[in-house]
C-alpha cells in the first residue's frame, strides 16, 4: 500500500461539498471567501476526504443530491459523512 493509500485510510470522514459548476456570484463568493480560509484548508487536507458533488448537472448526481435530500441547483451545501455516507453534520 502507497504512503498515500494509508493516509486516505485513515480519514474516515468526507467533506462533501455541493456546488454549481459554473457557480452563481453567491457561490464564487463562498468558495473564494470562506472555503479559502487557511484553517479551513488545513482542516480539509488534514482530517477529511474532500468531495465536490456539482449539483446542477442533472442525472449524473441524482442518486447522490437524493441521499443527501438536496434539489438540484441549490446555493452551496457541505456535508461531512463517514465512510459508509451517513451524515455525521
Amino acid at each position: 500500500m502507497t504512503k498515500h493509500l494509508r493516509v486516505l485510510k485513515k480519514k474516515s470522514y468526507r467533506f462533501m461539498f455541493f456546488q454549481e459548476v459554473p457557480s452563481r456570484h453567491t457561490c464564487s463568493k463562498f468558495g473564494n471567501e470562506i472555503m479559502s480560509h487557511s484553517l479551513l484548508v488545513e482542516a480539509m487536507k488534514t482530517h477529511f476526504i474532500p468531495l465536490v458533488v456539482y449539483n446542477n448537472k442533472g442525472e449524473s448526481v441524482g442518486g447522490v443530491l437524493n441521499k443527501y435530500n438536496e434539489p438540484p441547483g441549490n446555493n452551496t451545501v457541505i456535508r461531512i459523512v463517514n465512510s459508509k455516507g451517513k451524515l455525521r453534520c
